[in-house]
């Protein structure tokens, strides 16, 4: 039996809710929000409420996540011989 590596390496990008940049106003490089913070997009200047705009990007990088995997078991079923549809 052999065991898949996936060697693809995910980043979870934060974007704003208005506009889609994912370029924010922060105090200092490095700083990390709390989740009941609000933080402004260097773009648009809208607030947006960080918690909300974490899950909404986890939540993207999950179903791309779901799609990379699903293609790999399809690759694989196929190399052995399987038919799949």
């Amino acid at each position: 039996m052999q065991v898949y590596n996936m060697q693809d390496k995910y980043i979870v990008n934060v974007k704003c809710v208005f506009c889609g940049s994912n370029s924010f106003e922060l105090p200092y490089e490095g700083y990390q929000p709390e989740l009941h913070e609000m933080i402004k997009c260097s773009n648009c200047g809208n607030a947006n409420y960080f918690e909300a705009a974490r899950k909404v990007a986890i939540q993207k990088t999950v179903e791309v996540i779901e799609e990379d995997v699903h293609k790999e078991i399809v690759k694989m079923f196929k190399k052995s011989g399987f038919k799949v549809k």
